[in-house]
């Protein structure tokens, strides 16, 4: 018996991989930043070098960097949506190596059986 892992194995991986990606919630794709800004009210803490924390998301579009303010009520939200989004890249990531492992499996088994008929 072969150490190799059968098709049947990698599709059942597969299939599980599936029902990992329905399971997901909401994502956004792109990175959260921090920058600190100034409000321009003289009187203003910030006037004095101590800036306002403001998060933003960021991501490429058409090869530019694209930056989208994040509201503090939505931040915690946002936060999550990045953090899914990074649990959807991990899953694609595993289904690839799953899906060339099948392929590969696939085309030994064939060009085993091809031959084993000559």
């Amino acid at each position: 018996m072969s150490t190799q892992v059968t098709i049947s194995a990698l599709e059942r991986k597969r299939r599980g991989l599936l029902k990992r990606v329905a399971g997901l919630l909401p994502f956004l794709g792109g990175s959260l930043v921090l920058v600190g800004r100034v409000c321009g009210y003289h009187n203003c803490a910030c006037a004095k070098g101590k800036k306002h924390p403001t998060y933003y998301v960021t991501w490429k579009e058409k090869k530019k960097t694209r930056t989208l303010y994040i509201p503090k009520d939505m931040l915690k939200e946002v936060k999550e949506w990045v953090r899914e989004y990074e649990r959807l890249r991990e899953i694609i990531k595993k289904m690839n190596e799953v899906q060339r492992h099948i392929l590969r499996r696939y085309v030994t088994e064939k060009r085993y059986k091809t031959k084993k008929r000559m």
